[in-house]
């Protein structure tokens, strides 16, 4: 499966919430019980650090550094919801990803790579990737 391009806008020190749509050839919508999803921000495709990690799991972010590696990091508030509306409302292939505003304020500013990858059993596909633009935040 081809991945889709998208860019993303985002602000410092503001809640992210972004929606996005799964659904097959045929234009049904995935149920997307018993799948886990990753959304990873960092400089470059070819970086180990990370500056931004979103899962079903919950959210990290590099702290007052900015990045971290795949074990480091500072858990925030927020995380990815599966078959949810942009509302958090019941969505069959909708998948909502949020972060609160005290972990965007970690993620420099910038343009940055991001990917949301989703997982089945041992399948592992991308489904997304594009600029991650994170603005800075001008008013506190």
């Amino acid at each position: 499966m081809a991945s889709a391009y998208y860019d993303i806008n985002a602000q410092q020190h503001s809640t992210l919430n972004f929606h996005a749509e799964y659904y097959d050839d045929n234009g049904n919508a995935i149920d997307l019980t018993g799948y886990t999803v990753r959304f990873h921000v960092r400089p470059n495709n070819d970086s180990s650090k990370l500056y931004l990690m979103i899962t079903t799991s919950g959210v990290t972010s590099g702290g007052s550094t900015g990045e971290f590696g795949a074990t480091t990091g500072i858990s925030g508030s927020g995380g990815i919801f599966l078959n949810k509306g942009e509302t958090g409302s019941v969505f069959t292939g909708g998948i909502l990803i949020t972060a609160d505003a005290t972990t965007m304020g970690y993620v420099r500013a910038g343009s940055w790579k991001y990917s949301l990858d989703i997982t089945k059993g041992v399948t592992t596909d991308e489904l997304m990737q594009g600029q991650f633009v994170v603005a800075p935040k001008n008013t506190r």
